[in-house]
Formats: C-alpha cells, structure tokens, sequence
C-alpha cells in the first residue's frame, strides 16, 4: 500500500550528528531519512494497540502480536518501508530525486545523461570507468523527476523535450530558519546560554509525501500521527499500491548484458572488503539479482550522515556514512544468467536498515 503524508506544520529533518542545546547554537538540517518515516508509523501502530506501552513492551507477551508486525530490538517484525518520496498531493504522484547521471549543458541546457567511457579508465585505485556526456561543460542542477520522466530514465528515454516537467526543488520546499531557547521545566522560565537556532522544512502547499508500505493487511484509512524532530503532526491517507512497469528495462538490460543501479533513498555499504562508504557489496547484489556482476562506474555525489535516536535503548545511534539519494552505479553482467523478468522494483540494497527504506534502487538500462 501507499501512505500519503500531508504535514500540519513545518517539519524538522535534523543532521543525524548530536545537538546538546546550550553546547551547541545551530541546530542544522539533515537529509529526509525513511528512517523518520518508519519510526513515525511503527509509534502509530504501537500506540493505537496501546496508548501507554510499558517500557521494554516487546518482552510482553500481550505485546506478541505488535511486536511481530512492527518489529523490535528482538525481532525484526513483518512491516517494510520499501521507498519514501515527496509526491504531489493533488495527483497523488511521487516525484524521484534527481539521478546524480543527469548533467546539463551549460552552453544550451539541454539535458544529458552520462554513460562510462568505456576505453579509458582513470588511473585510480577504484579501477572505475570515467564517465563522459555529450557535451564537455556540463552542469547539474537541484531537481526532481516526475513518475513519467523517471521510467523513462530507466529506459535510456530521457531526452530534452521531456525536461519541462522535471520539478525544481525550489518548488516542492523550502528551509525556515527559527529561533528556540530552552525552559525550565519547574519554573517555565529561560534557561540562560540556551537560544539556538533551527532550520526546518516547509513543504509547499500542494507537497506532500508519499511512503510505500509492504507486510501490513491492514491499515487505517486515514489519521494523524507525529513525524520528525519535536512531532510536528501530520494527517495521512491510505491509498491503492502502484509500481513502475519496468519490464521492458529487464527485457533490454538481459539483451545488452548491463544496466544500472539508481538508489531514490539513501544507501549504507559497509559489509565489503574495501570498507568504503561508496562500493557496494558485490556478492549481496549477485544475490539478490541471480546473476554475476562486475562494477563498472558509478555517480556518486558527496556522502551523508545517517544516525538518529535509538528509542528501545535510550541513546544516539551511532553515525554512519551514506550513499545518497540519486546515486548511480553501472554495472555488467557477467556469464549467461538473466535477470528475474519478474523483479519487482525496488529493490532494497544496503547493508543497514534496508526494511526500513534505505536502499530503495531501481533497475535501469543505459
């Protein structure tokens, strides 16, 4: 199923690095993690089964039938978060983030994707192809993909004149910075040396965002329930499933023998040899896909932090380094296995929280 999200008021999507008001002054912003998401949904369904949970509820046995949907430090539970979006609210349609392999041209701005020069290589030690446009100044640009443009990204189909509806991000939200100061909790009065600042997220109006759900029979139609940094509310709607038809990039990526990998959430990989936060782990995608592969490029952008509060124990997690969203790798396949035509997208590959919507990749051909 698909949750559509319409937030209440401004949201706060802190950076997963701690903040102790009176140490620290400016509380910053961080990536929209589906982590936040899954939490927000898991303390909805806890509560509606129990407004007044006690603590350590997992080790109840009333607590069985929750703890086995929702999960728990002891049980991993059978909801997933299989891909968190911002979506339009009216169509009920997801927006993608850019794919970091979408480049324009500085001179005329047209649209271009970038493939791996496949006769040089870099003289690096990630052995990775370079990547080449067809235009030498290219630039990218802060964008999201429309349902329609991002399936025909998947299939190499993304030309110029399909560029008007890619969506600025500009237009779909915007960061309001907001002054707090911390008060004493037996006198309400202000504690001295604790005025900070915040940054928070304000959708546009006709913005929301879009959750896709997988393992639940059944959910409440509509509601509200308390999303992000000091549960700002947001109302909620159920609506039927939808998916990208991706068949014909199945057909197309076991004829050429290559595709890539486009991650829409964030992605952690660390299980790998080279314990990099950028190379995934070959073996885990052999896996998953029945097929063997080689790692030919990839369109990475810069890492981001991924932590946030361990609710169960009572404590930070611990940070980690992330893929970000929009980013590409390429790859080959090797020997004379063929993708499942019957994969359904996305995938979740990462090597950490991947059942709650990190890693949500999709298959495309290039």
């Amino acid at each position: 199923m698909r949750l559509l999200l319409e937030p209440l008021d401004v949201l706060m999507f802190r950076s997963s690095r701690p903040f102790f008001r009176g140490e620290h002054h400016i509380a910053e912003p961080g990536p929209i993690s589906p982590l936040t998401f899954a939490g927000a949904i898991r303390t909805k369904l806890l509560l509606d089964y129990d407004p007044n949970p006690p603590k350590e509820w997992w080790k109840k046995s009333e607590f069985k039938e929750i703890a086995e949907l929702i999960g728990s430090p002891e049980n991993d539970g059978k909801m997933r978060i299989l891909c968190v979006l911002l979506a339009d609210r009216g169509k009920f349609e997801e927006y993608f983030p850019m794919p970091l392999d979408i480049v324009f041209s500085e001179r005329n701005g047209s649209a271009m994707l970038l493939k791996p020069l496949e006769n040089k290589i870099f003289e690096l030690d990630t052995e990775f192809y370079s990547l080449i446009s067809q235009s030498f100044y290219v630039d990218t640009q802060s964008l999201h993909v429309t349902r329609e443009d991002m399936l025909r990204y998947l299939q190499a189909d993304l030309h110029d004149e399909h560029r008007q509806i890619f969506k600025k991000t500009a237009d779909l939200y915007e960061y309001e910075t907001r002054a707090g100061i911390a008060l004493n909790k037996d006198t309400k009065t202000t504690e001295e040396g604790m005025l900070y600042t915040a940054e928070f997220l304000r959708l546009r109006d006709e913005v929301g965002f879009m959750v896709w759900l997988d393992g639940i029979d059944s959910f409440p139609e509509e509601g509200l329930l308390k999303l992000g940094g000091e549960g700002r509310g947001c109302s909620y709607r159920k609506l039927e499933d939808w998916r990208l038809d991706i068949s014909k990039v199945i057909e197309e990526a076991n004829r050429s023998r290559r595709f890539k990998l486009y991650f829409a959430t964030p992605t952690i990989f660390r299980k790998n040899d080279e314990e990099t936060w950028s190379r995934p782990n070959i073996k885990m995608l052999e896996e998953k896909l029945g097929v063997k592969l080689s790692l030919i490029s990839a369109a990475l952008g810069k890492p981001i932090t991924i932590g946030g509060w361990d609710a169960a124990k009572g404590r930070q997690k611990p940070l980690q380094n992330a893929v970000p969203a929009g980013a590409v790798y390429f790859l080959k396949i090797k020997g004379e296995k063929k993708l499942n035509e019957d994969l359904e997208m996305p995938l979740q590959i990462s090597d950490s929280e991947a059942r709650w919507g990190l890693g949500s990749a999709f298959i495309g051909v290039w």
